[in-house]
């Protein structure tokens, strides 16, 4: 029996049941103004979906690694092993809840007492059977790449349908014609008329983004992306952003002959290192923030950070980055010390492969980090209880779920650019090596932990 809709806003709910059998999905409209949220309905599966992967981690760490729990915790590695199992517990109950979510089962529970002919107890014994094999076709670590394509056709539908509404309502929050517009100074300089935390926020609300940019050359280029993606206008996507910039390139007039189009081609390549980058540091973030939640299952919620994991654990510098970028797009309130959280950070040292000339990330997790932000970073982790970190862990977490999401299939749209779209751009060949750079780099990352 789900649990009791007075704590869940109808609203949120969309009225749609998935056939036990054949998955597909069926509104069950109880009034004559009753719509379907398929939005809502994608969203909430994608969360059911989330929350697999991290109940996965926590069975594999308390079924198959105690003598990992024992060399770190000595004593309290029982008492460590017990929370690992309870956050298990809690975060089944809550995919479970997000299914229902996404089916409309509190809304038809809320209304039900309005149809006395309608059998409500064949209606969730459904329901529960259609959550019973949603979860053994998509939750066991062995389904996991079932899961991710499921989740990868959830996002495009978000996409394509807010994407849709979004341009009938002329609300799209994001670069449009009207964003265009510049105010001129006196001096002749133009500046675009959302600042820099309206941005931030309108990547944070748009449901195709749905996260936080983690310096200001990603907040740039995740603005422009979204005004490339299903557009009639564009119909290779951002691949038709990659391909303007080539032609922009070519019509340098400083170079000539042969080295426009090497100019043209290092351009393209470089933009794909860029998003690659940004990409990349979505993915470790991801692992080093769930490491780090696993790292304090069971530990005393009143403790300080840095007294149970060292001040140099690597989810640290991203959990203290979310909280500062949060912070300040919802209150505009600046860290200590940094007039710029967003300030993009360049490493242009010596690179392994030849077409990269430079990284870019930003000033909590670049490699060549200073000191100071290094002495910041432990301080922010002396001051963080578990308790306000494991609060944080949830939201930042959820933000680079979404990240990766965004930024990998927009490597994935690079990486299967039509053939006749150009034999002279080096994007398609530079994106599928990244891919497969970044996912072994992952798998070792993984399997470390």
């Amino acid at each position: 029996m789900p649990r009791s809709g007075k704590n869940v806003q109808p609203s949120q709910d969309a009225l749609i049941i998935a056939h036990p059998e054949s998955g597909e999905m069926m509104p069950r409209d109880f009034t004559t103004e009753g719509t379907v949220d398929l939005v809502a309905h994608r969203l909430h599966q994608l969360n059911a979906l989330s929350l697999f992967g991290a109940i996965n981690q926590r069975e594999m760490f308390y079924t198959y690694q105690r003598d990992v729990a024992e060399e770190r915790y000595k004593d309290r590695a029982d008492e460590v092993l017990r929370g690992s199992r309870a956050n298990r517990d809690a975060m089944q109950d809550e995919a479970r809840d997000e299914y229902y979510r996404s089916l409309g089962v509190f809304t038809v529970v809320e209304t039900a007492n309005q149809f006395p002919d309608f059998d409500l107890d064949r209606y969730l014994a459904d329901a529960k059977r259609s959550w019973s094999i949603f979860q053994a076709r998509y939750r066991g670590e062995r389904h996991s790449n079932e899961r991710n394509r499921l989740m990868k056709a959830l996002r495009a539908g978000i996409m394509v349908q807010q994407s849709e509404i979004d341009r009938q309502e002329e609300i799209r929050p994001y670069i449009s014609e009207a964003d265009q517009k510049r105010d001129v100074t006196s001096d002749g300089r133009e500046y675009p008329l959302l600042s820099s935390r309206e941005r931030m926020e309108a990547v944070r609300d748009d449901s195709r983004a749905g996260f936080l940019p983690k310096n200001n050359r990603e907040k740039f280029k995740t603005f422009t992306y979204l005004d490339y993606m299903d557009n009639p206008k564009y119909p290779l996507g951002i691949n038709d952003q990659f391909i303007e910039i080539f032609y922009h390139q070519q019509k340098n007039d400083k170079v000539e002959g042969q080295e426009k189009l090497t100019e043209a081609q290092r351009a393209v390549v470089s933009v794909t290192h860029e998003l690659g980058d940004h990409w990349r540091d979505a993915v470790i973030s991801l692992i080093d923030l769930t490491q780090l939640e696993r790292d304090l299952d069971g530990a005393n919620p009143s403790l300080y950070l840095t007294e149970d994991v060292p001040a140099d654990h690597p989810g640290i510098a991203r959990l203290v980055r979310y909280r500062d970028l949060a912070r300040w797009r919802d209150t505009g309130e600046l860290p200590e010390g940094i007039p710029d959280p967003l300030r993009v950070v360049e490493d242009r040292r010596p690179h392994d492969d030849e077409t990269k000339n430079k990284t870019v990330s930003d000033l909590y997790t670049a490699e060549n980090r200073s000191p100071k932000m290094e002495a910041y970073l432990a301080d922010q982790a002396g001051q963080l209880t578990i308790r306000q970190a494991r609060k944080l862990l949830k939201e930042a977490l959820a933000d680079e779920r979404a990240r990766e999401a965004f930024l990998g299939d927009r490597m994935e749209e690079l990486a299967v650019l039509p053939e006749n779209a150009g034999a002279a751009l080096p994007m398609r060949w530079i994106a599928r090596r990244v891919i497969t750079e970044v996912q072994k780099e992952a798998h070792a990352l993984q399997q470390a932990a």
